[in-house]
């Protein structure tokens, strides 16, 4: 199952805003893919 991939936690702020930031859509980014992809398989 595909949504089991939404349960991970979100990444850890880190003391850089900037990587911090890069993290977050990042994870967003991935979490989308997986989206869209379980969403066509359907």
């Amino acid at each position: 199952m595909p949504t089991i991939a939404y349960l991970e936690p979100l990444p850890r702020p880190t003391k850089s805003p900037m990587r911090s930031n890069i993290c977050l859509t990042h994870w967003w980014t991935s979490k989308w893919h997986l989206f869209r992809s379980a969403f066509a398989q359907s």
